[in-house]
């Protein structure tokens, strides 16, 4: 098996908070001979999710080792049970897209949506 980088996927909620979630399931596909779109797939209804069916628009924090706590934290802790602020982190909004982005991470895509596919219970999102 190929190891795969973990990413911490940044959206707004319905109040304007932040949400935070790692997902692994992020890659790229080519779209024309120099464009590309990063997709990610999430199954469930958990609230990323739903942000990013909601906004059209997420951020992709690239996770790096000194980040491992942060990813660990908010992959046990979920939005249904309140706001994740057990463990400290800095958080900044995006240049270009209107997310929210971690400021552990060392590289970040700030991604809008331009379609998705459901299969079952993921969706897989295409986005610039």
């Amino acid at each position: 098996m190929c190891v795969q980088p973990a990413f911490i996927i940044g959206t707004n909620n319905e109040d304007g908070t932040y949400n935070f979630a790692p997902i692994t399931w992020v890659s790229v596909t080519s779209e024309k001979e120099d464009d590309y779109l990063l997709t990610v797939s999430m199954s469930g209804t958990k609230r990323t999710k739903q942000n990013v069916i909601r906004t059209g628009i997420l951020s992709v924090n690239l996770v790096s080792t000194d980040m491992l706590e942060l990813m660990d934290y908010f992959g046990t802790h979920h939005a249904k049970d309140g706001k994740k602020d057990g463990i400290s982190y800095d958080v900044c909004r995006g240049d270009v897209v209107d997310v929210p982005i971690l400021d552990a991470s060392r590289w970040v895509y700030e991604c809008e949506v331009v379609r998705s596919v459901e299969t079952g219970e993921s969706t897989t999102f295409f986005a610039e």
